[in-house]
This record gives C-alpha cells, structure tokens and sequence, in this order.
C-alpha cells in the first residue's frame, strides 16, 4: 500500500447495491487512502453491505435519521483523519483509480479546491448544447460552470460536487439550513465562501468521474415534485445575494431551456420571487 494523506467521504441514503459496487472499485486501489461513509438514516441494508468489507481503510457512520446532504458531508470532514478531503458521490465512480490519486496528488496544494471531470451517460446532445450556452452566456455572465467540459486544466468559477480541498487550508463548511433540498445550492455557496478565503478552483479533466446518475435513493432530493421549483426560489436569492440582479435572468433562460417540460414551476418560482421582492 502507498500511504497517501486523503479521506474520501461518501454520504449515501438507500443504495447499498451500487454503493458495495463503488466501495469494491476504490478499495482495489494499492493506496492507503481514509474511506468515510455516512450513512443518512439507511433502511435498505447499507449497513450490513459496508460492514461485508474487510478493509481497515474503510470507517462506518449512520445517521439515526435523515439529515441531509450538507449535515452529511461536514460529519465526515469532522470525522477524518486526513487533511485532504476528496468528496464522493455514492453513485459516482472513479475511473481508473491509479492514474486518479496520482495526478490528484499533484494538485494538492494549500488552499485549492480540485475540480474533477463527470462523465454524464445517455444525455449527451442536450448536454453538449446545454454546455454550450452555458460557456457563452453562463459563465461570462451568471458566471457558472458546473460541468467543466474541455481538455485542458484551467482555474474555473464553480466546480461540481465531486472535489477535493484541504480542510486545514480552506475553513469554510457546508450551509445546513439555507439551501435544503437543494444539493446545487449547497455546493456553490461553499465554494463561493472557500473564495472568499481565497481558495482557487483548478479543474483538470484527466480527472475522470462516471456519474451514473441512480433513479432512486441517494442522499441529494432528485425525486420530489417540487425540486425544480426550489432549486429556482433559492437560486434566484443565491444569485442576487452573490452577483448582479441582472444575471438572475440569463440563469432563468438556461434553466427553462434545459427543462422545457417544467415551465409551469418556473412561473410558480418566478411568482414567488416578484412577491417576496414587491
């Protein structure tokens, strides 16, 4: 084994199946590596698939009930032993771990957030053209970019949820209250607060990610009637809090053209917004 100065944390709610799939793939790895799971409040026998595995890299943490993804991720920053924090999604997985931890650990350094690269399967056109709009009127003007897509590695705004920082170099942890229901929310307010501290944000895509995206379970909120919606009413306080009132707009435009089928919870959300600013 490599000894290596890393805690991956993975929080997971009701996919023990794919999670044993993603604690086997990284646990081939020869690097001696922290692998920190938190169990939100599983009912689906996460427990008994963590506790299969006989790897003293592996540590074990459930929730006595549902806190959410913020809760979850700054328990295990909490428990690691690491100073550097790689975050991990349960249905996200490393590809070609080998090649992963090596080119990471040239990255780390002092206050940076890493960047990785996810691969998002069976939405490629809408994504290519959603990507696109977003890095010609997106992130010159709302200044986002959640999806980094390119060959090359560059400093970038925003990164996705899957990143590496050191939490002894950046402070800053998740919001629990503000941004509930809303993973994306979360994650770009920390990152906008790690700046503030004046962490920078380096996206390398030979850092690869399969992102399989699971229907069900997962410890984000994807399946409720109202995400949408949320992720409107907070992203628009987001933005208006963070950038110029106009760029709240553009945002509004990209979301309505990503989701065409939802634009009745964008006027729901927009009215919500006019009412709360009149």
């Amino acid at each position: 084994m490599i000894p290596i100065d890393l805690t991956i944390i993975i929080p997971t709610y009701n996919r023990a199946e794919m999670l044993k799939e993603n604690i086997a793939s990284l646990l081939k790895s020869n690097y001696a590596f922290e692998l920190i799971i938190i169990d939100d409040g599983s009912k689906d026998g996460t427990e008994e698939v963590v506790k299969s595995f006989n790897d003293s890299r592996l540590v074990y943490y459930k929730h006595s009930c549902k806190y959410g993804y913020a809760k979850s991720i700054n328990e295990g920053i909490r428990l690691a032993k690491n100073s550097q924090i790689l975050l991990l999604e349960d249905d996200a997985f490393i590809l070609n771990t080998e090649k992963f931890f090596r080119t990471l650990l040239l990255e780390m350094d002092h206050k940076k957030i890493i960047a990785t690269h996810l691969l998002l399967k069976g939405k490629k056109i809408r994504l290519t053209l959603l990507g696109k709009l977003k890095k010609f009127f997106a992130e010159p003007l709302a200044k986002e970019i959640y999806l980094p897509s390119g060959q090359r590695r560059k400093i970038v705004p925003f990164c996705n949820a899957c990143c590496s920082f050191n939490r002894n170099e950046i402070k800053t942890r998740f919001d629990e209250s503000t941004y509930v229901g809303n993973a994306f929310g979360i994650e770009s307010d920390f990152q906008i607060r790690a700046r503030r501290e004046g962490a920078t944000i380096i996206y390398n895509p030979s850092l690869l990610i399969d992102h399989k995206r699971h229907s069900v379970g997962g410890n984000r909120i994807r399946d409720r009637d109202d995400f949408l919606y949320q992720c409107m009413v907070n992203y628009t306080m987001f933005l208006k809090k963070n950038f110029f009132v106009w760029n709240i707009y553009f945002y509004i435009l990209l979301k309505i053209l990503a989701h065409p089928k939802k634009w009745y919870v964008f006027r729901k959300a927009i009215g919500e917004i006019a009412r709360a600013h009149a």
